[in-house]
């Protein structure tokens, strides 16, 4: 029992890139996730404009559909069917948060292999203040990054798991330097599409 540190938590999503897991309350078969319909140019041109941000307008669809001559309805649409085929994992905002006055740290925690592994990551996972939760082959199992106000309470986070009743090892890895990549997939082809 991890006690009161998984009472009320939910998971997090899954994702699954080479040896990296994204943890979720049940481990799915990362390999039926297949993208499952063909991209037109308009799809591509989306995703191209769509990665570079929605426009901080009162009505961002509609701007990004005068760009592609399409609806603020069938940019939306789109996009569902976008996400829903796999093209697309996340649509949301991206803070800086040192700016809102948080703080964050990479955790590595080695989960005994006798413990229920995604009992303990939903309940890491579902913690407000933990993103990029993934499970890795190797001794150090378990790796999240985790964003918080103060020290008071990355330290509660990090208790909680030592005390738990899983005996675990808990590492706080804290960045020395930050870095930010911006990274783009250019889909269309501004030549011909």
């Amino acid at each position: 029992m991890v006690g009161r540190f998984l009472q009320g938590l939910r998971s997090c999503s899954v994702y699954r890139p080479r040896k990296l897991t994204v943890i979720k309350e049940h481990e799915d078969d990362w390999r039926t996730c297949k993208v499952q319909a063909a991209l037109d140019t308009t799809d591509k041109k989306l995703l191209d404009l769509a990665q570079q941000g929605l426009p901080v307008t009162q009505h961002p669809f509609r701007h990004i559909g005068s760009q592609l001559g399409i609806t603020a309805s069938e940019v939306i649409e789109r996009l569902k069917a976008l996400k829903e085929n796999g093209y697309i994992r996340r649509i949301g905002g991206v803070f800086d948060s040192k700016k809102m006055g948080y703080e964050s740290t990479v955790v590595a925690v080695k989960v005994p292999e006798e413990t229920d592994f995604y009992k303990i990551a939903g309940a890491v996972c579902s913690h407000p203040g933990v993103t990029h939760c993934y499970r890795r082959d190797d001794e150090l199992n378990l790796w999240f990054t985790l964003t918080f106000r103060d020290t008071g309470e990355k330290q509660a986070v990090l208790k909680a798991l030592v005390d738990s009743d899983e005996a675990m090892d808990v590492f706080d890895l804290p960045a020395e330097q930050r870095y930010k990549l911006k990274v783009f997939f250019q889909l269309s082809d501004a030549n011909n599409d």
